[in-house]
């Protein structure tokens, strides 16, 4: 740059660190930008949704004719395309689509916060490009400490931290510092949904992510063919039926993990989700929570290298036989009466049965596998064994 371009921009510099110390504000902050460069700016969140706008009367860069499909991906290979271009800007009749000059706001960590883009109503100069770092630096100030984005989109820095823990791509220092930045609690209870269109379809995932973090908060990113949500509430009861409505709403199967408290566990979570959503969609459901299939998710990781029935209780197996030999229900109501706490009255009406069918019933598990008082230890490995059974054979009720 000559040192007459090399001046203008250290002016532009001083009245855009000027305009976002003394006003906090983004709309106050472009405007500056635009009476220095005299070319229309666009201040979009991550998801190319509007933030704010300034630019010479008459020139709406909404009525942009774009060559996307309206989703992220496209729109970013526009952008390219748009900033290699070196065809005439406009035409006669002011019609042709202008050039684009992007640059992603981001602060320290490389979290991206939003993205900028000024538009070519007169060819570009040196300058240009450069002032559009200042700007997206004061951007990023403003944008920091007023909470300007709260309202408008999801939490990026959340997102990003998101993505780079699942891929383990940030270490719990650098976790830690970027949660300080960002005002973030050490503690707080976090969930991982895991969203996929029934048919792979994803062409509507940025209005859904939208959607979902209108409806229920947190920050959420595309990995591969699905939705990965960071909610910040734990999904109860009511919740849980808005979530499952929300799914059938947009032909969506989710997986649901356990409540977290700590951003460094998250990756775990995400497996967790992750497994729940496969299991999801095996069974053909809308929604499946990991606390109800957990014990297929320690079966499948414990018996990799051995056979599963290994680790089953082997009175079970002695009443699987005879079940199937006699036709008889025993394992079932032995299963059910675990799910009782060994309450044999709670068995009878879950059963339909009477208080003296079920207290016979047990005495014939007794004498076929031994199985009498069953306490805390026999308790969980019965149960896992019926996890194992269904897991191999499947469910114990259709042995009969």
């Amino acid at each position: 740059m000559t040192d007459n371009e090399k001046a203008f921009v250290n002016d532009a510099a001083r009245q855009l660190l000027h305009a976002a110390a003394h006003s906090m504000d983004v709309q106050h902050v472009l405007d500056t930008a635009h009476s220095i460069l005299r070319l229309p700016i666009v201040l979009n969140d991550t998801f190319f949704f509007n933030i704010t706008s300034s630019g010479t009367e008459g020139i709406d860069p909404k009525d942009l004719q774009r060559n996307d499909d309206d989703d992220l991906p496209s729109r970013r290979r526009w952008m390219q395309s748009m900033q290699k271009t070196k065809e005439p800007l406009i035409d006669p009749e002011g019609k042709s689509p202008y050039r684009v000059m992007c640059y992603d706001v981001r602060v320290q960590n490389n979290i991206e916060l939003a993205k900028l883009s000024i538009y070519e109503t007169r060819p570009f100069n040196s300058t240009d490009s450069e002032i559009l770092k200042l700007l997206a630096s004061a951007l990023a100030c403003v944008l920091v400490h007023s909470g300007s984005l709260q309202h408008n989109s999801p939490n990026q820095a959340l997102s990003d931290m998101l993505r780079s823990l699942i891929n383990r791509e940030i270490k719990v220092e650098e976790l830690r510092c970027s949660m300080q930045y960002f005002d973030i609690p050490e503690e707080s209870p976090w969930e991982i949904l895991i969203m996929q269109d029934i048919e792979e379809n994803t062409a509507n995932y940025p209005a859904i992510q939208m959607h979902c973090f209108n409806s229920f908060g947190g920050a959420s990113i595309v990995m591969e063919n699905s939705i990965v949500c960071l909610l910040n509430e734990p999904m109860r009861n009511s919740k849980l039926k808005s979530l499952k409505d929300f799914l059938e709403y947009y032909s969506m199967q989710g997986g649901l993990s356990r409540t977290f408290y700590r951003l460094e566990q998250l990756r775990n979570y995400y497996l967790q989700a992750s497994f729940a959503l496969h299991r999801c969609r095996m069974k053909d459901e809308i929604l499946l929570l990991y606390e109800n299939c957990f014990m297929e998710d320690i079966i499948q990781n414990c018996c990799s290298a051995r056979d599963p029935i290994s680790f089953c209780r082997p009175e079970l197996l002695k009443l699987w036989e005879y079940d199937k030999k006699y036709n008889t229900q025993l394992i079932s109501t032995l299963e059910i009466y675990c799910q009782c706490m060994c309450n044999m009255a709670e068995t009878a009406r879950a059963c339909f049965l009477h208080y003296n069918s079920i207290k016979y019933r047990l005495r014939m598990i007794k004498e076929i596998s031994g199985i009498d008082k069953i306490n805390s230890k026999d308790l969980f490995e019965l149960m896992f064994s019926f996890a194992i059974l269904r897991q191999e054979w499947g469910d114990p009720a259709d042995n009969t």
